[in-house]
Parts: structure tokens; C-alpha cells; sequence
């Protein structure tokens, strides 16, 4: 009887311990639960319009570090929502972190890799995340997003494929610039020759340049005539900006030249007229160049029409031909203007002509007189009224010659 008692009651107290550890199991777990007390990582959830072939287990990554898995990807039981809820859980550690602003994306590791969920965005300044709330999705995420406009990409790669076949078939008939560079064609010789041509040019002037020929060799090859050259640049440079410099010191203290000139009004106004001249000048020249353009005017029918000019160039040479002779014939002595000019003794006799004609009183007297009377004439011709002014009578002749005896002139050296 002892026996069975002890063991009833050992039995009753196990019992009561066991029910006691289950309770305390139970209310420890219920507490952790509640207050997240002893767990590793917080669940969050994000609704995607498409989850993109995400599934449990899936990396969630937090600017680019994985700090969590995906727990579930489930549909609506709404047939009217058509988005899909996605649960996944991050660290402890990384939960705050998590801020209003943070946004959730679907994306692919590699571009045919497994797909995770990417936590971007969110600043110190806002609030945290709670445990267990929602993150927005990102605008466009999803990799469907990336291809939404894969019809237009699939239209335009068509119409890429249809050009680069017409760029081919083209040239395989020989046409174009690549048909004919791919031809056996004459104008494929000619195009490789010219080629050929230009790259033995080039290859020249680069050999020149090497060997130190030229302004480019030198500044290449030489380098003290390269830093001479340099350094004379940067002096020219020097001196553009000192003296722009000087302007604007000039324009901002109101002193110089420029600022005179510019505050002046007559300086102003003398640059303003000088302006206007000026566009009227351009304006003049783009007239005259339009109306050459169009081909009128000597000048546009000499520029554009070739026989013309070519016959006013024929002309301009006869008659330039025509005055180098007459100019050899007067030196040479030919013709009466070629003795009178290189003859002295035609001179001679018309300068003892004149000095007869001045020492004879009657042939001064007739000379004045029919200068006179021509003179009257042509007044009357031109105003119509009569010569009131040379009415008067002739004056008397003279009875005696002055005694003077004009100076001969002095005789013209003949040329050799």
C-alpha cells in the first residue's frame, strides 16, 4: 500500500510540473509573440501588381545587402483585386532602417537569375517603418515593367532588321557606296585607287610629321621650338587677356577710351551713325550680291556668261594691244603726234610761230576780237537775250608792237 502511494503521488506531482512547463511555454511564447521579444527578424509585406515569378525563399536585399527571405506570395481571394501580396521578413538589425519612404522592387539577378525584392529609399528624418506594416512598390517594379513596351522594342528591332537587309541586298548588287567598294566594278577600282591615294597621302604627311618637317613636326619633334612656339601662345593669350582685361577694368571704373566713347553722346552718336552705316553698307552688298546671284547687271552677265566674258576679255586685250602700239609708234617718231613729240624742230617752228603772233599787234588785235565775238555768240545761244555786255566798239588797234621779247619756251628733251 506504501508503495503504490508514493508512486500516485510522484506520478500527481509530474503531473503538475508538466502542466506547469506548458503553461510557462505557453505564456513565454505567447509574450514573444506578441512583443516580438525573441524573434530574429520582423515580417513586412509589399502588394505588387505582379509578383514576376517571385517565390518563398527569394533574397529581400536592403540597398543591395540581403537582410531577409520572402515567407509567402499570395493571390487575392478578391477576383476584383488583381494585385498580389507579398510577405517576407527582415533582420532586427536592419528593421530601422526601414522608413516611410523606403520602396520595395522586384528585380532579377542577372537577366535570367533567380528574382529578390529590393528596399530602397527613406531618409533619417522620417518615421519608422512599424513591424509588420506595409512598404509601397516602387514605381514600375517588376521586370513585366521593364518589358511592358516590349511590343514597340520587338516593332522597332523588325524595322532595324528590314533596313540593315536593304543596306545588304544593296550591297551585294553593287549599289551605293559599299556595293561599290565591294564590286569588281570600274568605280570600285577607281573608289580603291583613290583611297589608296588618300591613305599614301596621309601616310606621307604623317612620315613628315615624324621626321620633324613642317609646323606640326617641329611642335611634335623639336621640343625647344615646341616650347618657344607654347610659350609664345600663352604670351598672346597674356596679352588678349590683359588688355580685355583692361577694358573691362575701363568699363567698370568709367575710365579709357571705350567708356568715353560710349558715354559721350557724340561719341555715341558718332557709333551709332557709324552703325547704321555699317548695315547699310551690309545691306547695299547683300543687295548687289543677290542681284549677281540672280544675273543682272554687266557685272553678273561678265561673271556668268562665259562667251560674253570671253569676248570682253578678247576686246579688253585687242584695245590694251592697240594702245601699246600707238604708244611704240609716238616714241618711235611715227605720225604727226610722234614728230611733233619727238621732233625739235617742229618745235621749235611752232614756238617761233608764237613768238611771231605775240610780236605782231594786228594779229593780237584779230585774235581778241574773235574771241569776243565767239564769246557774245554762244551768251546769246544760251541765255536768248541779246549780248548787251559786248556791244561795245572794238577796241582801237594798236600803232606800235611792244618792244618786249616774249622768253622762248624751253625745248622739249626728245626721248632716246
Amino acid at each position: 500500500m506504501v508503495g503504490e502511494f508514493q508512486v500516485g503521488k510522484r506520478f500527481r506531482v509530474g503531473i503538475v510540473v508538466l502542466i506547469a512547463l506548458i503553461a510557462v511555454m505557453i505564456g513565454v511564447f505567447m509574450v514573444g509573440q506578441r512583443a516580438n521579444l525573441f524573434r530574429k527578424k520582423f515580417p513586412y509585406e509589399t502588394r505588387f501588381d505582379s509578383a514576376s515569378g517571385l517565390v518563398a525563399g527569394n533574397p529581400v536585399r536592403l540597398n543591395g545587402v540581403t537582410v531577409g527571405n520572402v515567407l509567402e506570395v499570395i493571390l487575392s481571394p478578391d477576383p476584383a483585386d488583381r494585385t498580389v501580396r507579398v510577405v517576407y521578413d527582415v533582420d532586427r538589425r536592419a528593421a530601422p532602417r526601414l522608413r516611410k519612404g523606403t520602396r520595395a522592387a522586384i528585380k532579377t539577378i542577372g537577366l535570367l537569375g533567380d528574382k529578390y525584392i529590393e528596399l530602397e529609399g527613406g531618409t533619417a528624418e522620417e518615421p519608422e517603418v512599424e513591424i509588420g506594416g506595409s512598404i509601397p512598390p516602387a514605381p514600375g517594379a517588376g521586370i513585366e515593367k521593364l518589358l511592358e513596351g516590349g511590343g514597340d522594342l520587338v516593332a522597332d528591332l523588325s524595322a532595324i532588321a528590314r533596313s540593315l537587309k536593304n543596306i545588304l541586298t544593296r550591297t551585294e548588287q553593287g549599289k551605293g557606296f559599299l556595293g561599290a567598294l565591294t564590286s569588281d566594278s570600274e568605280e570600285s577600282a577607281r573608289l580603291g585607287n583613290n583611297l589608296n591615294s588618300t591613305l599614301a597621302s596621309l601616310n606621307s604627311i604623317l612620315r613628315k610629321v615624324e621626321s620633324g618637317q613642317g609646323l606640326a613636326g617641329k611642335l611634335l619633334i623639336d621640343e625647344k621650338y615646341g616650347r618657344e612656339t607654347g610659350d609664345a601662345l600663352r604670351g598672346a593669350i597674356h596679352s588678349v587677356q590683359n588688355v580685355f582685361g583692361k577694358i573691362d577694368e575701363g568699363m567698370r571704373n568709367n575710365t579709357g577710351a571705350l567708356p568715353a566713347l560710349i558715354s559721350d553722346p557724340e561719341g555715341k552718336k558718332k557709333l551709332y551713325t557709324f552703325m547704321d552705316n555699317l548695315a547699310t553698307a551690309a545691306s547695299s552688298l547683300g543687295i548687289v550680291i543677290g542681284q549677281l546671284e540672280k544675273g543682272n547687271g554687266a557685272l553678273a552677265v561678265l561673271l556668268r556668261d562665259e562667251k560674253f566674258g570671253r569676248e570682253f576679255t578678247q576686246n579688253l586685250l585687242g584695245f590694251t594691244r592697240s594702245l601699246d602700239s600707238i604708244g611704240r609708234k609716238l616714241d618711235s617718231g611715227q605720225g604727226t603726234a610722234g614728230k611733233l613729240i619727238n621732233d625739235p624742230a617742229i618745235f621749235d617752228a611752232a614756238n617761233h610761230l608764237v613768238i611771231g603772233v605775240d610780236e605782231s599787234a594786228l594779229l593780237r588785235w584779230l585774235i581778241r576780237n574773235r574771241q569776243k565775238s565767239g564769246i557774245r555768240k554762244r551768251y546769246e545761244e544760251e541765255s536768248g537775250q541779246p549780248a548787251s555786255a559786248y556791244s561795245e566798239k572794238e577796241p582801237p588797234l594798236p600803232r606800235e608792237a611792244p618792244t618786249k621779247v616774249p622768253t622762248p619756251a624751253p625745248r622739249p628733251t626728245p626721248s632716246p
